[in-house]
């Protein structure tokens, strides 16, 4: 009943709407003339006719709404069925953002009452920020994009939430292949953000899958045709003029009568004559620019996938044993070492912490998690892609036990610790290499912008550098999300409750850029680290200096 009221309150509106726009004529008296009244019953079967169309249309959309009410209602029991294993996948956790986002806005224009409007702008209020923004949808596909290069996915098997790594000598590690499918609109949203972006690379890739789903979908004609002319120009300004002309040609036969068809149809032809070195070929490779060229990373695409870059001098020394030598703290129960490189020193210690204080440093921490900053020109920044928050020793007595942990393992105090980070690294979470420790006058330059106020960053108001670095895996990660060591060829694989140490300074003070490291973006799953740095002072007898830049 209350659909039915609701109906009739749309339809009053509407046939307001209609009166209106009925054509005006001049008045006439009615009652005087039996030819009149019937000019009136005409006018009545117009009206009549008008309302049942209105009906129809409204009925339809109606049932559309129904429709998608369904698909939302679906999907969302099947994700909180075991939202942690349906989240891990990058296409489910795609789909999911693109749904209210994308798809979202398209049902908002099938809603165009003002009561419905009304709806629709109380409901996105009421949700608030846990509403998913353009923003959102676009860092979904840029994590996609991230996670195709870095792991060597192809398009069509991530599109069929097959998530595969293809290793350079032919052999496929599949992940997981259990996800839910990209629809040809999917694809095409997401070709079209690579191309708004100007990354004609992607944007080639996704379009290319787009066209071949939406003709298996046997989507209407336009559909297919814009994703056509996307895909033609794509091809155009990667100047492989040959493809888009074969492209626009299929775009051509499916709408003749095209004027933009007909004219690129023209314009291509005629470049290709006047040029013959016009590349012919339908392949498309991925271009690399800036740093994304260097060797280091190279390197370390090649570490998260787990391939070797360079093999490990130390591999025959390499032991584990149990610690009990940095710290009075670990007599009765010693440190569970795992040496991983000896030169500079890295190692894992396992079981430091509890699956309890895990849980505890989550709670403390998930209100308080925020875009991860980073020490460059611009705060935030797509190198480094997670969310972090900062516990101090007094939000509970797990903290203080972690920040003393770290530090009583590398023989240190924590006098000059910083506090407690926790980061949780959601869909393509990555942080690209970088080094903890900071060149001395970028250290100076710091200083002088904090203390003028026109840079509130900073290690806690110390501006020594960071002498340490530990990371204390709070969660494992299905796959991806590795450390690793592009200069050294060094990887270590998260692993719950365990931590990894290094030492980011000689002990002449100079930066070891050997310690260069990288977050791997998670490619299933959800990754939280902890990290305690502490910074060199008040520990000067703790690791004396040297001269020796080798030590």
């Amino acid at each position: 009943m209350a659909s039915h009221r609701n109906l009739v309150s749309l339809l009053c509106v509407s046939v307001a709407c209609i009166l209106v726009l009925l054509p005006v004529t001049s008045r006439a008296e009615i009652f005087s003339s039996i030819h009149q009244f019937e000019k009136v019953l005409h006018s009545e079967k117009a009206l009549a006719t008008g309302i049942t169309d209105f009906l129809e249309k409204e009925e339809a959309r109606l049932q559309q709404l129904r429709d998608i009410a369904a698909d939302y209602r679906e999907h969302s029991l099947i994700g909180l069925n075991n939202s942690e294993q349906y989240l891990s996948n990058p296409v489910n956790a795609f789909r999911l953002i693109k749904r209210l986002t994308a798809d979202w806005k398209a049902t908002q224009d099938i809603i165009t009452n003002k009561p419905a409007q009304d709806f629709v702008t109380g409901l996105t209020k009421s949700l608030g920020s846990n509403f998913p923004t353009n923003n959102d949808l676009s860092g979904a596909a840029q994590s996609l994009f991230r996670l195709q290069d870095t792991y060597s996915l192809e398009t069509d098997e991530l599109a069929d939430a097959k998530v595969a790594i293809h290793f350079d000598d032919g052999t496929v590690d599949t992940i997981v292949d259990d996800g839910e499918k990209l629809t040809g609109d999917d694809c095409q949203e997401i070709g079209r953000m690579a191309y708004e972006n100007n990354d004609l690379y992607h944007a080639v890739l996704w379009f290319n899958q787009a066209v071949e789903r939406l003709e298996a979908e046997n989507v209407t004609i336009p559909t297919l045709t814009k994703t056509l002319d996307y895909l033609s120009f794509s091809y155009y300004k990667l100047k492989n003029v040959h493809q888009a002309l074969e492209i626009t040609k299929k775009w051509f036969l499916l709408e003749p009568s095209n004027p933009r068809a007909k004219r690129n149809i023209d314009g291509y032809l005629k470049e290709i004559a006047e040029d013959d070195k016009a590349p012919a070929g339908p392949g498309v490779t991925r271009r690399e620019m800036g740093y994304h060229a260097s060797k280091e990373y190279k390197n370390y695409e090649a570490l998260c996938r787990g391939e070797t870059t360079q093999p490990n001098p130390f591999i025959h020394k390499l032991k584990c044993q149990y610690r009990r030598d940095t710290h009075p703290y670990f007599i009765l129960r010693p440190l569970k070492e795992e040496e991983k490189f000896l030169s500079p020193f890295i190692a894992i210690y396992h079981d430091i912490i509890t699956d309890s204080q895990i849980a505890k440093i989550k709670e403390l921490a998930s209100p308080r998690l925020h875009r991860s900053i980073v020490f460059s020109a611009k705060p935030t920044d797509d190198y480094r892609v997670s969310k972090s928050s900062w516990l101090v020793a007094a939000d509970d007595p797990v903290i203080n036990k972690v920040l003393l942990k770290a530090a009583y393992s590398l023989g240190l105090n924590n006098v000059s610790s910083e506090d407690l980070q926790v980061l949780n690294y959601g869909l393509g979470g990555q942080y690209e290499p970088h080094m903890d420790a900071m060149p001395p006058g970028n250290l100076f330059r710091q200083k002088q912008n904090w203390l003028a106020g026109k840079d509130e960053r900073s290690h806690f108001g110390r501006f020594d550098n960071r002498i340490s670095t530990t990371m204390i895996w709070l969660s494992d990660v299905e796959a991806g999300g590795k450390t690793v060591y592009p200069h050294i060829g060094a990887a270590v694989e998260p692993i719950k409750g365990a931590m990894v140490n290094w030492w980011n300074l000689y002990r002449n003070g100079d930066q070891d850029m050997r310690t260069t490291h990288a977050g791997c973006p998670v490619l299933v799953g959800s990754k939280w680290v902890s990290n305690v740095w502490i910074h060199e002072r008040d520990q000067e007898f703790r690791r004396p200096c040297s001269t020796n830049p080798l030590i």
